[in-house]
């Protein structure tokens, strides 16, 4: 504690130069409204000592009210300070979030965005009509397996558009030979000038280098095709056959059928009385009926 007289926190103020409205004016703003060090801190010797995250001359800033990025205050990236983030160097961003570096929008050849965007938080942002990672695709755009295709070729064959050129049009692709099954649709299939199929992966190697894995080249396999031509012949025959004894048993009834109408028409019928038939009505004469007027005998 101060001896009798003295103030502040190593005692340096003196009470008698100062008097308590002299020392509390230097910790209130300057319109003299509001609390004392803004309710953040104590007042000593005409000077704000500041409590727990607060800083400026007055406490007046909030040194923990910095925007966050995934909870990170400033994002760990930088410092906070009076409720603005002060960034490290080769980070921006409100929150530090963004990093400086472009290796992210940078293709293997060393064009960001392909030229179709820009590199903003090391992220694409596409021009309008672009889209992909690198803003390297559009409505009519080759695709991925159409722009490496001759350099599949050339790199694992030495054949191809640009087999007398390879080392320097695709010198910036890793292009290698692999036996690895084809587990998916993502492969890219093409085929050589003498008919030959062949099977290329498109990956992103280490420092962002393609990486183009080439299968061996195969001969087109017309095995499948034999067998489903063979199979639909057998179904066409089939289904002539049927056709053909359906219409055979067609025109053998309807021919019958004539034959029959005719043979009915030319039957003529002769009538006669049945022997054995007995009518089912008697006439009976009685000698003494007599009628009615008559004389009698």
């Amino acid at each position: 504690s101060c001896a009798p007289g003295r103030l502040g926190r190593l005692c340096e103020c003196s009470e008698a130069e100062l008097s308590s409205p002299d020392l509390e004016s230097g910790c209130r703003s300057p319109n003299g409204t509001g609390p004392l060090c803004s309710g953040k801190g104590r007042c000593h010797c005409g000077r704000c000592s500041c409590s727990g995250q607060s800083s400026g001359s007055l406490c007046e800033c909030d040194d923990a009210g910095c925007e966050r990025h995934e909870g990170i205050l400033c994002g760990g990236f930088g410092r906070c300070r009076c409720g603005l983030c002060h960034c490290f160097a080769n980070r921006t961003g409100r929150a530090c979030e963004c990093s400086g570096d472009t290796d992210s929008c940078t293709s293997p050849d060393g064009i960001i965005c392909s030229r179709h965007g820009v590199c903003r938080c090391n992220r694409c942002q596409c021009l309008e009509g672009y889209f992909g990672a690198l803003c390297e695709q559009c409505p009519g755009c080759a695709t991925s397996c159409e722009r490496y295709r001759d350099c599949a070729e050339c790199g694992a064959f030495g054949t191809g558009p640009l087999a007398l050129n390879c080392s320097r049009a695709c010198g910036f692709l890793n292009v290698t030979l692999t036996s690895a099954p084809i587990l998916d649709d993502g492969w890219c299939k093409e085929r050589t000038l003498d008919n030959q199929l062949f099977f290329f992966l498109v990956e992103e190697g280490a420092g962002g280098k393609v990486v183009l894995r080439v299968r061996p080249k195969e001969r087109a396999d017309h095995t499948q095709t034999i067998v489903l031509g063979c199979v639909g012949g057998i179904v066409a025959v089939g289904l002539g056959l049927v056709l053909a004894y359906r219409l055979s048993v067609e025109i053998y009834d309807r021919r019958e059928f004539r034959r029959f109408e005719k043979e009915r028409q030319r039957l003529n019928w002769k009538q006669d009385s049945n022997p054995l038939y007995r009518s089912a009505i008697t006439t009976t004469v009685n000698p003494r009926f007599q009628e009615a007027g008559s004389p009698l005998l």
